[in-house]
């Protein structure tokens, strides 16, 4: 994968060696699987969204923090359909970049 755009909100951020921009893939492959399709789960991680920031009035600043939502979203759903003991195999993406 090229992933382009998480390298380029990434390149906004003052960088730590250990705080790149990362495509997160995790696989959940259940082993009562009834049916071979994957369901893809997909959520943005973005820790921190300075985009606009000069432009946006402070009221607005209070959701940036949302950014991360996706990726909370998609974790949190890929851990109850495990704990369920799903029975179709997962793929959960999440782009994980800080934007700083």
């Amino acid at each position: 994968f090229g992933c382009g755009m998480i390298h380029a909100v990434g390149r906004a951020s003052n960088q730590d060696p250990d705080c790149k921009p990362r495509l997160m893939r995790i696989r959940y492959e259940p082993s009562n699987q009834s049916d071979s399709s994957h369901i893809a789960l997909v959520g943005k991680g973005v820790t921190y969204d300075t985009g606009g920031l000069s432009l946006k009035p402070t009221a607005s600043m209070v959701n940036m923090k949302k950014d991360m939502g996706g990726a909370a979203l998609a974790l949190g759903l890929l851990r109850v359909l495990v704990e369920c003991d799903f029975s179709r195999p997962i793929d959960c993406w999440i782009p994980i970049v800080e934007n700083v």
